[in-house]
């Protein structure tokens, strides 16, 4: 729930402090989920091939999320903002795959 506020254009401009508020609360919450996404992944029922799907995109989410946060550090608001629609764009690639993987199987 905290991806689509951060990229809304009129709440971040209105409410800086509530964009940097939600940012964190966003930050935590893909590093909380990256541990149990890594150990999850060796248990996907595709075999090595999802298996290694998984943990590539539980990467690339992760590794998107730290350079919005580093280029958002060096006042890059530009790259800042491309690599956090990219980290925001694979938790729903993530969640999708999981949605469809839980009712496909």
């Amino acid at each position: 729930m905290t991806g689509p506020i951060g990229l809304n254009k009129r709440l971040r401009t209105k409410s800086l402090a509530l964009h940097r508020w939600n940012g964190g609360i966003y930050l935590y919450s893909i590093v909380i989920n990256f541990i149990p996404g890594i150990f999850v992944s060796f248990f996907a029922s595709g075999g090595l091939l999802s298996t290694v799907g998984f943990l590539i995109l539980n990467t690339l989410w992760l590794l998107s999320t730290i350079l919005g946060v580093y280029y958002i550090k060096k006042k890059n608001i530009q790259l800042h903002s491309i690599w956090m629609t990219r980290s925001f764009l694979l938790s729903l690639c993530k969640h999708d795959h999981i949605y469809y993987r839980c009712n496909n199987a």
